[in-house]
This record gives structure tokens, C-alpha cells and sequence, in this order.
């Protein structure tokens, strides 16, 4: 979703816009996640696409909580809202410095957001 530039001007779409689409497809994903039996039907569009879910999402997570989700990213601001979210963090090959970075950024946001590290 928030790919490769050379992914997105394959597909026709504008790699500039990769993050603000992803952001828009993650929305849609957690709230139809979110959607219970005897909710009203959950309308969702996005640049690309449209549509409604008018169930739940089959079969349900394990968890109470709803299924984990990760992410990859190489910014501060990735890793930062991926611990607010209380995600687990993907990263990239980079020097150990800048990984140790990440993941130190990512504990203290976790522990800041209330999860456990």
C-alpha cells in the first residue's frame, strides 16, 4: 500500500500520492474490522474504489482486540504512528545505528501510547 514508487507508477497511479492512499485504504480496513453484525451498512470509498459492507468481516479475529497489524517504515514518523497504533514494527535493511534508532523511538512511543513494548 505505501510501496515502492516504481510498484505505484506500474499500476498506473502517482507514487507521490502512496502514503495518502495507504492512509486511506488502513481507515477503511479498520473500520470494516470494526463493523458489527447490527451495525448500518458501512459506506467506504476511496480514490480507487467503493462499496459497503452490510455483515461483519468473516471469520472474526482470534483476538478480542481485533487482528495485530505491522508495518514497515524507515521514518520517525512511521515508526511513531505505527507505536501509537500499538502495531509491531517492520524495517528495512539501514547501519545498526539507525535501526537501533527506530526501535528505541518505538518503545518509548509504545510505552507513551500504553502498550507494552
Amino acid at each position: 500500500m505505501g510501496g515502492s514508487p516504481l510498484e505505484f507508477h506500474a499500476l498506473g497511479r502517482d507514487p507521490a500520492d502512496r502514503h495518502a492512499e495507504m492512509m486511506e485504504v488502513l481507515e477503511v480496513v479498520e473500520k470494516a474490522l470494526a463493523h458489527k453484525p447490527d451495525d448500518e451498512p458501512y459506506r467506504w470509498s476511496t480514490r480507487y474504489g467503493s462499496g459497503f459492507l452490510s455483515t461483519r468481516i468473516m471469520p472474526t479475529s482470534y483476538t478480542s482486540a481485533g487482528p495485530k497489524f505491522g508495518r514497515g517504515t524507515q521514518s520517525d514518523e512511521g515508526v511513531i504512528w505505527t507505536a501509537q497504533k500499538g502495531w509491531y514494527l517492520l524495517t528495512a535493511r539501514a547501519p545498526l545505528d539507525a535501526i537501533a534508532h527506530r526501535f528505541r523511538l518505538y518503545r518509548a512511543e509504545m510505552e507513551k501510547a500504553g502498550f507494552s513494548a
